[in-house]
């Protein structure tokens, strides 16, 4: 067997029953087949593709061609589509086959066959892996853009309303659904409901006046509830705060601090394993470990904050998390791209913190 790095972005890896390579291609009375496993990968973000062609170097013959995908939700490559399989149905006993999130090399051959072959199988699982760890080690990307999230997973169990709990039965309380004729949720229910934003709706983007506290700090945890009638989903977050620009009269609030903060919509995990997901499409749910500055409101029947908007802080991008008008919603897909507002931290911070001095009368 040889593994090379021929070059940046490609690999080769030869099984060869007879090792030195050159002397079994010059052995023209062999009646042994030699094996080329061949590949290349491209890295772009977070996204790795990585084609897998196996040769047989008598012939010159592909006997065996893929193309997979994979990023950094789905670690393991995902076949995207065959990049050639006419020549595969000639060798025999031996197929190919990849459903999502697994690559299953199987080979169907008579036991003196096994062997070899077997070699070769476990080979691709190698090469594969040397293709992660080697685009792993390549030259540093850019990080990708944050996406739009729906919000924490949690299992129907942890989920359901409390009722010995005030605050809890309070907090489902308020998301308890209109209309009485609608089902609880659960197996028979749809997988996604979505809120779609009004045609005429425009959003303050830096809302001062309607907030109660201003603060820039980290969400620490997240969890997804369901309302006391269970026929909707709200999300709870943790969040500690690092700095306060603007903090409520009704509750003192400093740095340190530890918040809870929520917002309609999340994402369930039934017993069968089914999830279902409610979301408003124009507000993104912020995730755990990244840090925000959030625009609140204060609810004192429920001792927590609401989110009427927030930006995701990056250093160097700031991501916004809401659509501001029915123009910017206008989506191709619901996972879509947070929208960049074209200036660093600190210049963000700068700008909101002139903005709510200007308010209160400041220079």
């Amino acid at each position: 067997m040889e593994l090379n790095r021929k070059k940046t972005g490609s690999l080769e890896v030869v099984i060869d029953p007879d090792p030195p390579r050159k002397r079994a291609l010059e052995n023209s009375i062999s009646k042994t087949s030699m094996f080329e496993l061949e590949g290349s990968f491209r890295k772009e973000g977070y996204t790795l593709r990585i084609a897998v062609e196996l040769n047989e170097l008598q012939s010159k013959r592909i006997m065996w061609a893929e193309l997979y995908e994979g990023n950094e939700e789905s670690p393991v490559p995902t076949q995207e589509k065959p990049a050639n399989m006419a020549d595969a149905r000639y060798i025999p006993g031996f197929r190919a086959v990849a459903p999502p999130k697994r690559l299953i090399l199987e080979v169907f051959l008579n036991m003196p066959q096994r062997k070899a072959f077997l070699c070769f199988a476990s080979l691709i699982f190698f090469a594969l892996g040397a293709f992660f760890t080697l685009a792993q080690t390549s030259a540093p990307t850019s990080p990708a853009a944050p996406q739009y999230s729906s919000g924490p997973v949690t299992n129907y169990d942890s989920a359901v309303p409390d009722f010995s709990d005030v605050l809890r039965f309070r907090r489902g309380e308020r998301y308890n659904t209109p209309n009485p004729s609608l089902p609880e949720l659960g197996e028979g229910s749809e997988t996604e409901s979505w809120d779609l934003p009004e045609t005429h709706f425009k959003k303050d983007p830096m809302p001062f006046d309607g907030s109660d506290a201003v603060v820039v700090g980290t969400v620490s945890a997240g969890h997804a509830y369901l309302s006391n009638d269970k026929r909707s989903i709200y999300s709870e977050f943790k969040f500690k705060i690092r700095e306060g620009i603007k903090t409520p009269s009704a509750q003192y609030l400093q740095a340190g601090d530890s918040i809870d903060i929520q917002r309609k919509g999340g994402a369930i995990r039934l017993q069968s394993g089914k999830v279902l997901v409610r979301g408003a499409l124009a507000d993104s749910m912020p995730l755990v470990g990244k840090r925000y500055l959030l625009f609140l409101k204060y609810d004192q029947a429920t001792e927590d904050y609401g989110i009427l908007t927030g930006y995701e802080l990056e250093g160097n991008e700031i991501y916004r998390l809401d659509d501001l008008s029915y123009g910017e919603s206008n989506h191709q897909k619901i996972i879509h791209t947070l929208r960049k507002e074209g200036v660093t931290e600190d210049q963000f911070l700068d700008r909101a913190k002139s903005k709510l001095s200007r308010k209160n009368g400041g220079s």
